[in-house]
């Protein structure tokens, strides 16, 4: 069996998974053809180091602006040369990402959907969400990130036999890794960065949607309550607001 996993742009969160299923794959005699619509998006500035073969169908752009011919016509030739048994997908939008499941709808292919997406992030009302429910029921199966998101799925008809959990991941054994050799040498990193002895840690790109700036509010609540005893915050990221959140 071929197995196409696709995401709007490959990020360093999606290597776990990505590496996961591969090796799942090996052990049960699969190949796993893994693509992205381009390499980077306006907010999502990164090009991460993995040992996997990722194509990339747009060299230029970002998710949200690629034409949709040359979207159309990418997706096309990526089935056409892999002829993969199922596609995995990262979401239902962009209108790029959308195009690769009507392509592949109009091929048969199965297509499996993964998503994050809940109640509290939906946006869509009347004629959207009528869209995508049309959209959604139009895929086999979905792997989702855990209750929330499998609620959301369901009050938009999707069967919950259809359903499971597990797109959420972590890989453990790198963290695992990495932290030994921190904990070896605690007072060197805690020079090299700068850091207090105790803080609250956020990890986080720099953008409206990750609200830091509420972040910072709250904790200047909190620093004001408890005084000189307050442990520190540490903020790690980058993005448009990184001068204003400063």
């Amino acid at each position: 069996m071929i197995i196409a996993l696709v995401f709007s742009s490959f990020g360093p969160y999606h290597r776990a998974r990505a590496l996961a299923l591969r090796q799942i794959c090996a052990t049960k005699g699969h190949r796993l053809v893994v693509a992205a619509m381009t390499a980077a998006t306006l907010s999502h500035q990164w090009s991460p180091e993995t040992d996997l073969e990722i194509s990339v169908l747009c060299s230029s752009g970002s998710d949200g602006d690629v034409r949709l011919s040359e979207a159309f016509w990418a997706w096309t030739r990526f089935l056409r040369k892999h002829r993969p048994d199922v596609v995995v997908i990262a979401g239902y939008w962009p209108l790029s990402i959308t195009l690769l499941s009507a392509v592949a709808l109009a091929r048969r292919t199965p297509r499996i959907l993964m998503t994050e997406s809940h109640a509290g992030t939906a946006k869509t009302r009347g004629l959207r969400t009528l869209a995508k429910r049309l959209i959604l029921g139009s895929f086999s199966a979905a792997l989702v990130g855990g209750k929330p998101q499998r609620d959301y799925l369901q009050s938009l008809g999707f069967s919950p036999a259809r359903i499971r959990d597990g797109y959420d991941c972590v890989d453990n054994d790198l963290f695992k890794a990495q932290a030994a050799i921190v904990r070896a040498a605690p007072q060197e990193f805690q020079r090299k960065y700068g850091l207090p002895n105790d803080f609250f840690l956020t990890v986080a790109r720099l953008v409206p949607k990750k609200n830091i700036e509420g972040l910072i509010t709250a904790y200047a609540h909190y620093r004001n309550r408890i005084g000189q005893n307050a442990f520190h915050l540490v903020i790690v990221g980058d993005g448009e607001l990184a001068g204003a959140l400063r």
